[in-house]
């Protein structure tokens, strides 16, 4: 299959291309290297070249590599091999399986070790300790004969029935004393209840405790909840150093130019701790605040430093339609502050010019400069205010200070000394060359946080003690984790080349889950749901209450609340509350003063969908801000058409033009030429804007017909009596033509129109709110007089493209003086002080709440789900 030879070509590099370089540089590997040597010192023990005692301690599993070496000091008479954890009580049909047949036995590794020596497990002899009777506990026998049991390899499990007939109670009791069982519902109350086990070995003077697992996540999360208890604890894994702050302003560097300078990650360097392009903090903060209200904040078109500078140079105004249109937020900001966002972008693109400049060669260079042009990038961006110009390399800036910052250093450093540094690379792979190389780089603390707790991974704590274990994340796939299949050779090619089985690696964290459940004092947890998902028991938690069911010991596993040790009951003692209130649906009621005294027609199908968002926009001021890198949205769509529209009725009041689809459309591309870079615009605007010009040159005639004259974009507003004073109503009409019949009133809608039944029903009152004003000639250059129609005009641009619909149920002026009475009605209900803005959901005004930009501070989601829905 073509599939499989494009995968033998790339695997060319390590079959053919890397050991030819080898060659070719007289170099060789770390691992052929430490093979070598262990070769190198088996020939000398064998040559017998060696006069002093060698030992070789600690080894659970053999390799081909340290076979050679381990065979010839066990013929050493000076030689001694220590093997951890030996199984002395497993019966010898049991052992006999042990190794091919079983290789995710604990003892299988040990197993191995033996046969490939030739020694007889009898004949191994247990190692006497100078304080043997204070190395051991109470118990400490019969806790390794029950783990011994319970690990028992598949085949043999009957045994286990004999084993209930013939144990002793007390000698179970014996071996369950001091090991408790954690059962919790999620991952968090895991980190809780662990966390709270850990604190509570502090009160013992001199006790040490340590969290062993391999879930780092579980590690973070246990280490987090301590730290609120002002705990500092020593994580061995150390963090990733992309993780550390020195980490993520090298990475956030070569994400800029990953994404080509894109408003987030422009956004999120410029907000790093270390970014300070020469400013102080403060300067800098309210620098990069100013720039991203009045660049990013708004559409974004284009991609790069030159986009940013367009959009800052737009300073947040529309340019769609002859008003202006800036966000409160804007308008705030002063000729300071645009000063200092405009200089703020110039020092960033000054900052960078290093690594741009390379990324406009194209070609490749070589390694060394990409790396010495980030260096360079770097600190000038992390330059601070005092610092003057940029200094050399690795000074002493902030950005390579503590131990996270010395890591970078060395590793930027070792990039540079490397002869790898000369191969040459395209600028664009340099980001993930770069993680790739730093990836697996870890900062770990240069001295224990806390001298009495430590957070291990299984590894680690094999050197490791501590009076109180914790085995945290006991769930299968955690830990132990999955035997993972292949996917370049099956079992009986790894068998063949003398590879272990993928059993095998669990076979040496079954070693390890032995040896330190077997210490004096034990907590077992796992989670019955992790990030929502259930989770099966670790197999080793599975056999353990097997065994245990048989003999009636399993309620021994679990915490007991008269010692102290209800960790989960305290853990959610911390969280509860006495009384559990819930907060019902918001009920703002502001002093009538500050209520609104004048309102559009489109504000008041709001009011009545959701009284909360005019309390939050018209008494709060409250108005959101355009996420970053938002693209060209349905409501500039919106605002294209209807001033595409506007400008074309303008230039042609009277009789059509010739080609008029094709005039619409130039008037549109002028409209378009601020977002043609979007691909969204070029894609689906443009047809779809070409559809719906040809549909209305199709039917302008027919619509322009007995009309004398035409307002498009018209301003209007009525008085309305109320209680506590006049109210004013205002509107902006798309278009009103006025003929010998009356007025009709338009109103565009790029996207769904509303039903004849929603504008009749009062749900949508737009239109017959516009009615009511240019009954009375309120809006301007439109005598008062009768509304002859009310025609929404669809203009999709889709199928249809375009469509026009009559409200026909109910006359024009019916319908006004129903929507104004009802007005009315609601402007006097509001001016009571007692009425509340509520924040609501009524089925009928489903479309209005898609576009609900305050549903999070109302808490619609949580007083929904409390009250049981809508209202």
């Amino acid at each position: 299959a073509q599939h499989w030879q494009r995968t033998l070509d790339f695997l060319e590099v390590a079959t053919e291309a890397f050991p030819a370089y080898l060659a070719q540089t007289g170099r060789t590997t770390r691992a052929t290297r430490a093979t070598r040597l262990l070769q190198d010192e088996a020939e000398r023990v064998v040559q017998g070249r060696m006069r002093r005692p060698i030992v070789i301690a600690g080894i659970a599993n053999l390799s081909a590599q340290t076979r050679p070496l381990v065979e010839a000091v066990t013929r050493f008479k000076l030689g001694a091999l220590v093997l951890p954890g030996l199984d002395r009580d497993l019966d010898d049909a049991a052992w006999e399986t042990l190794g091919v047949a079983h290789p995710e036995h604990p003892q299988s590794g040990l197993a191995d070790v033996l046969r490939a020596v030739g020694v007889m497990r009898d004949d191994v002899r247990a190692l006497a300790t100078l304080n043997a009777a204070e190395d051991r506990y109470d118990g400490q026998a019969a806790r390794v004969r029950l783990l011994s049991e319970a690990m028992r390899p598949a085949a043999s499990t009957g045994a286990w029935q004999g084993f209930a007939e013939r144990s002793d109670p007390d000698e179970i009791d014996a071996a369950l004393a001091g090991i408790s069982l954690l059962n919790a519902a999620t991952a968090q109350d895991e980190a809780d209840a662990v966390a709270i086990a850990l604190r509570e070995a502090l009160e013992t003077p001199g006790q040490t405790a340590a969290l062993v697992t391999p879930d780092r996540t579980l590690a973070r999360r246990v280490s987090a909840r301590l730290a609120a208890w002002n705990i500092a604890i020593d994580d061995s894994a150390g963090r990733p150093l992309l993780k550390t702050v020195p980490g993520t302003f090298l990475d956030l560097i070569l994400a800029c130019f990953d994404n080509n300078f894109s408003p987030r990650t422009v956004a999120a360097l410029l907000k790093h701790p270390l970014t300070r392009l020469g400013l102080s903090i403060g300067a800098v903060r309210r620098a990069a605040g100013a720039l991203e209200l009045l660049a990013f904040r708004q559409v974004y078109l284009g991609s790069g430093l030159d986009a940013i500078r367009a959009s800052l140079s737009r300073a947040s105004v529309s340019p769609v339609g002859d008003s202006t249109i800036v966000h409160r937020a804007v308008a705030r900001l002063n000729d300071e502050d645009r000063a200092a966002a405009e200089a703020l972008l110039t020092e960033l693109a000054a900052a960078t010019v290093p690594l741009r400049e390379i990324e406009q060669v194209g070609a490749a260079v070589p390694l060394r400069s990409l790396v010495r042009a980030h260096l360079e990038v770097a600190e000038a961006l992390s330059r601070r205010e005092d610092d003057g110009e940029a200094s050399e390399s690795f000074s002493g800036q902030d950005l390579w200070r503590g131990e996270a910052g010395e890591a970078a250093a060395d590793i930027l450093a070792e990039l540079l000394e490397e002869d790898s540094a000369d191969v040459p690379i395209v600028a664009a792979d340099y980001p993930a060359i770069f993680r790739a190389l730093i990836g697996g780089q870890v900062v770990r603390p240069r001295r224990p946080l806390h001298p009495r707790l430590a957070i291990l991974g299984p590894l680690e704590a094999r050197l490791q003690t501590a009076d109180l274990i914790v085995l945290a994340g006991l769930n299968d796939g955690k830990w132990p984790r999955l035997a993972n299949p292949d996917p370049w050779i099956n079992r009986p090619m790894r068998a063949d080349v003398g590879l272990p089985a993928p059993e095998r690696r669990i076979g040496l964290a079954a070693h390890d889950f032995v040896q330190l459940a077997a210490a004096p004092r034990v907590i077992l947890t796992r989670a019955d749901r992790v990030d929502g998902t259930p989770t099966v028991p670790s197999r080793w938690l599975m056999r353990l209450e097997a065994v245990l069911r048989g003999v009636d010991r399993v309620v021994a596993l679990e915490a007991d609340p008269s010692a102290g040790e209800a960790w989960l009951a305290w853990s959610e003692l911390a969280g509860r509350v006495a009384e559990h209130r819930p907060i019902g649906v918001p009920r703002p009621r502001p002093p009538v003063a500050l209520r609104p005294r004048r309102m559009s027609v489109t504000r008041v199908e709001s009011w009545l969908a959701n009284p909360y968002s005019v309390f939050a926009r018209s008494i709060l001021k409250l108005s959101p801000l355009d996420p970053l890198e938002a693209a060209p949205d349905a409501s500039i769509r919106g605002r294209i058409i209807h001033e595409a529209v506007h400008r074309f009725t303008v230039q042609y009041p009277g009789a059509l033009p010739d080609a008029a689809a094709d005039r619409l459309v130039e008037i549109a591309d002028d409209i378009l030429t601020a977002y043609v870079a979007h691909p969204r615009v070029a894609a689906f605007w443009r047809p779809r804007l070409r559809r719906f010009a040809d549909w209305f040159a199709q039917t302008e005639a027919v619509r322009r017909e007995g009309v004398a004259r035409m307002l498009t974009e018209v301003e209007g507003s009525r008085t309305v009596s109320a209680p506590a004073g006049d109210f004013t109503l205002t509107a902006r009409a798309d278009r009103i033509d006025a003929g010998a019949g009356g007025a009709i009133i338009y109103d565009y809608k790029s996207g769904t129109a509303p039903s004849v039944a929603q504008v009749t029903s009062g749900v949508s009152p737009q239109l017959p709110l516009e009615a009511a004003i240019a009954e009375v000639g309120g809006f301007a250059g439109l005598e008062a007089g009768p509304v002859q129609r009310l025609v929404y005009i669809s203009a999709g641009g889709g199928t249809p493209a375009g469509e026009e619909r009559w409200i026909t149920k109910a006359s024009p002026d019916e319908l006004a003086a129903k929507s104004l009475g009802s007005l009315s009605a609601l402007v006097a209900q509001y001016d009571d002080p007692a009425t509340d803005y509520r924040a609501v959901r009524r089925g009928q005004f489903a479309g209005a709440y898609r576009y609900d930009d305050y549903a999070h501070l109302a808490r619609v989601a949580e007083w929904s789900v409390a009250e049981g829905g809508d209202e």
